[in-house]
C-alpha cells in the first residue's frame, strides 16, 4: 500500500463481533465484505505517529494509526488525486467531527437493509454546510470529502449510509476517475 497522505482514507477490517456482523451485513446484499471500517488518515505527529480521525462508538476521535498501517487488512484511496487544498479541507472536517456522537439509528437502518427490510420511515440526509449531529466511519470519511469538493462514495449528499463496502467498491474501481 502507498504511504498515505493526510487526507487519505484507510478501510481496515477488525476482528470483533461488531466488525465481523458489519461484513456480514456487506455479505448478505452481496457487497464486499473484506473491510469494515473506514479512517481518515490526518497526519504524523511531532514523534512520527501516524494520526487518524474515526467515529466510533463512543464518538468520533483520534486513533494511532501505527497498527492498523502494519496490518495485512488495509487499503486506501491514496491513488486518488487530491491537492494540498483539499487535503487541508478533508483534515480539517473530519476534525471538526471530533467528539460527535455515533450515529446508532443509522447502523439499525443498514441492519434492516442487510435483512432486506424497508422501512417506512427514512434517515434524512444532513445538510452539507453544517457538521453532522452524529455519524459512522464511512459517513465521516464521505462527509468530509464532500466537504473537499472531491468524488465520494455518497456523491452530493454526504449520505448518512455510505458504508465501508461502498467505499470499498470506490477505492477498487476508481469511481473517481469516472464520477
Amino acid at each position: 500500500m502507498t504511504q498515505p497522505l493526510p487526507g487519505d482514507i484507510l478501510l481496515t477490517r477488525g476482528n470483533a463481533w461488531t466488525s465481523k456482523v458489519i461484513r456480514f451485513g456487506a455479505a448478505l446484499l452481496d457487497r464486499p465484505n473484506t473491510y469494515n471500517h473506514v479512517i481518515v488518515f490526518t497526519h504524523y505527529d511531532a514523534l512520527g505517529i501516524p494520526q487518524g480521525i474515526e467515529a466510533r462508538a463512543e464518538g468520533a476521535g483520534w486513533v494511532d494509526l501505527r497498527r492498523t498501517l502494519k496490518g495485512r487488512w488495509v487499503a486506501s484511496n491514496a491513488d486518488q488525486p487530491k491537492s494540498a487544498g483539499q487535503r487541508e479541507l478533508i483534515t480539517a472536517a473530519a476534525q471538526g467531527c471530533l467528539g460527535v456522537k455515533y450515529d446508532w439509528s443509522a447502523i439499525f437502518a443498514e441492519g434492516l437493509e442487510a435483512l432486506r427490510i424497508t422501512p417506512e420511515w427514512s434517515l434524512a440526509e444532513r445538510p452539507k454546510d453544517r457538521v453532522p449531529t452524529s455519524l459512522i466511519c464511512s459517513a465521516l470519511a464521505d462527509w468530509s470529502y464532500a466537504k473537499a469538493g472531491l468524488a465520494n462514495p455518497g456523491g452530493d449528499k454526504a449520505t448518512r449510509l455510505t458504508t465501508p463496502a461502498d467505499w470499498d467498491t470506490f477505492v477498487r474501481t476508481r469511481a473517481w476517475e469516472h464520477p
